[in-house]
């Protein structure tokens, strides 16, 4: 899949475009289930169907300064900050983005029951669970999209263990964000219609900002 938009045709980068931000959508709703406590939340993609992202689990730090048994948006957050030295607020970002990935992402690779689905510089790691149904268990990301250089293992010692209680916090405050941004930009969209813009517009624009 080609990634970089520059060389295409106009309207196909506005139709890419415009299918990405409905991804970002699903994805940013998908941890919203998650910060309000649901088991998961879900993206569609068009070969596999229902993918789950779960909350997930950091994992146990070993001696070396890394992780292991971590999965989910816990461990992508922590992961992100762990080896990236990302602030919680960009470990969000990158998450958000694994759920775009996992969405419309390329199948690069694909062993036993993983499957790599890349988009945009972010990969994200799925597996095919016994039930069926795919869950997001990790992510992959390109080394210039990093904020820092990897860390060493002496430095991924003395990095201090980040708890859930806050990567939750912060996803909550996020989500809190992204409902502000919307109800804004719902506003200032309806105002554009004028002052009867019918009630099937009016569904319209809150199901895009909701």
């Amino acid at each position: 899949e080609q990634d970089d938009l520059s060389d295409m045709p106009a309207f196909s980068r506005a139709i890419r475009s415009r299918e990405d931000d409905v991804a970002r959508q699903h994805s940013e709703t998908a941890l919203k289930d998650i910060a309000e406590g649901k088991p998961f939340g879900t993206l569609m993609n068009p070969k596999y169907g229902e993918i789950r992202y779960d909350l997930g689990s950091i994992g146990v730090r070993k001696p070396n300064g890394k992780t292991k048994g971590g999965k989910g948006f816990l461990h992508i957050v922590s992961e992100r900050v762990a080896k990236d030295g990302a602030t919680l607020d960009e470990a969000i970002d990158t998450a958000i983005r694994v759920g775009i990935a996992a969405e419309r992402g390329t199948e690069t690779k694909a062993l036993m029951n993983t499957r790599w689905l890349d988009h945009n510089g972010v990969r994200a790691i799925i597996a095919l669970t016994e039930n069926g149904k795919p869950i997001i268990t990790g992510y992959e990301i390109r080394a210039d999209e990093t904020s820092a250089a990897f860390l060493s293992s002496d430095a991924l010692r003395s990095r201090p263990v980040i708890r859930e209680a806050e990567i939750v916090a912060a996803l909550k405050d996020r989500i809190a964000k992204i409902r502000r941004d919307g109800n804004g930009r719902l506003g200032a969209a309806i105002a554009e219609l004028g002052e009867n813009p019918g009630k099937e517009r009016l569904a319209r624009l809150e199901a895009r900002y909701s």
